[in-house]
């Protein structure tokens, strides 16, 4: 005749990239500096106490890559905090998938209503560097070859070239 449930609410974090997104780009250079931001909400009616991010990479043969793991501030009701991230591409040559997860499932995580709404991916392509680079000597502005004659105290000009501006060497 009658149900009568006891129960303890929980808090609610949640990605909100609609209130902030940033990513650096989703085709870039190997050795390019790859950034992202995103802001996470707490959406529930209880606070949370400091809030543990983690960040991991699968790259171009599905082999994971821990990132990075941070610690953000308490996240308290109707607040917002961001969560940012920054790494090198050398070496992620391919497409590639970066994850974030709030309040990941470890020995810090705290319980909450759902956790589906705390993982995020963004997938992205990393060209590789194959072009090597071009250096070119000039002795007093002329290209000389082997056996030619130069001044005695020559002007020796060198510059690199090279198409991937972040690994010119």
């Amino acid at each position: 005749n009658k149900w009568q449930i006891y129960y303890k609410e929980l808090p609610e974090a949640a990605l909100n990239p609609n209130r902030l997104f940033t990513f650096h780009a989703p085709v870039m250079d190997e050795g390019d500096t790859v950034t992202m931001s995103v802001a996470i909400d707490n959406i529930g009616d209880l606070p949370m106490d400091s809030l543990n991010v983690i960040f991991y990479l699968f790259d171009n043969n599905r082999v994971e890559h821990n990132i990075s793991s941070i610690k953000l501030d308490s996240l308290r009701v109707g607040k917002s905090l961001t969560a940012n991230v920054k790494f090198s591409s050398l070496g992620y040559s391919g497409n590639n998938s970066l994850w974030i997860e709030a309040n990941p499932f470890n020995k810090l995580h705290q319980p909450e209503q759902l956790h589906f709404n705390n993982i995020g991916q963004v997938k992205f392509t990393v060209n590789k560097d194959v072009i090597n680079p071009i250096l070119d000597v000039t002795f007093d502005g002329a290209h000389i070859l082997d056996g030619d004659i130069v001044s005695a105290k020559p002007d020796i000009t060198i510059q690199l070239h090279d198409e991937n501006k972040f690994l010119a060497l």
